[in-house]
């Protein structure tokens, strides 16, 4: 090759790659969202059928959406189970309360609750937590998170918001010479502005100040809120 030319990636390099991946996950030292480490065993073996092993974080969303009486066409078995675990076999409980502690791995609960082994009492939520029964979302970050459980849809082939800021430009954004175009969003804010500049987006050439605008995928609550008689009425603290 001449000087200076770039090496590109050939089927071949690829297909080592995606061969060594799949040897990480049937290891245990990569942890696949939704999938066992036995799935991937025999690898190149083909699929096994297996869509869902295991329940996962887009699960328990799509499973809130089903007891709060939206519609999830994507739901999968895993979800209709927990709702039905959440809500009973008609989904017909009276009230549902969502605690979420954000950053609470179980590595948390192992290391600050009691188990019991000693003179203590042991705590409630290392007593009452399955570390096994849920994954989480990949990147298991809390915008990607949060945003998965406003939409029942994985980060990356669903609302695609891995982070917490956003662009939505054309053209290139240089130091001395940035587009023109460029608008800086951040997820979950209280208003849709330009993060750099703090005016409403649409001043600044996005598409309107409407969080339509934003989520590729719609968040369920919304489906609830235009429902002539909704099942249930929700509620959000922020604490």
């Amino acid at each position: 090759k001449d000087e200076g030319s770039t090496v590109q990636p050939t089927m071949t390099s690829c297909t080592e790659e995606v061969d060594r991946l799949q040897r990480l996950f049937a290891s245990g030292e990569l942890i696949h969202p939704f999938l066992e480490a036995s799935h991937f065993s025999d690898v190149g073996g083909g699929d096994d059928g297996c869509a869902h092993c295991t329940s996962n974080f887009a699960d328990l969303s799509a499973a809130f959406a089903l007891c709060c009486g939206a519609s999830i066409p994507s739901a999968s078995p895993e979800a209709e189970e927990l709702a039905r675990d959440i809500a009973g076999e008609k989904l017909d409980c009276r009230h549902i309360i969502l605690i979420l502690c954000d950053g609470m791995g179980n590595s948390v609960i192992d290391e600050h609750c009691s188990s019991g082994t000693d003179t203590s009492t042991p705590s409630f939520l290392r007593t009452h937590n399955n570390p096994a029964r849920l994954r989480a979302v990949f990147p298991s970050t809390t915008p990607a998170a949060l945003t998965t459980l406003a939409t029942a849809s994985w980060p990356g082939s669903g609302h695609g918001m891995p982070g917490w800021d956003l662009r939505d430009k054309s053209g290139c954004d240089y130091p001395d010479s940035p587009a023109a175009t460029h608008v800086h969003l951040r997820c979950l804010a209280e208003s849709i502005v330009d993060v750099r500049s703090g005016r409403p987006a649409e001043e600044v050439g996005f598409g309107g100040s409407d969080w339509d605008n934003v989520f590729v995928e719609r968040p369920w609550a919304n489906q609830i809120a235009e429902q002539t008689s909704p099942r249930r009425r929700m509620i959000y603290i922020n604490a």
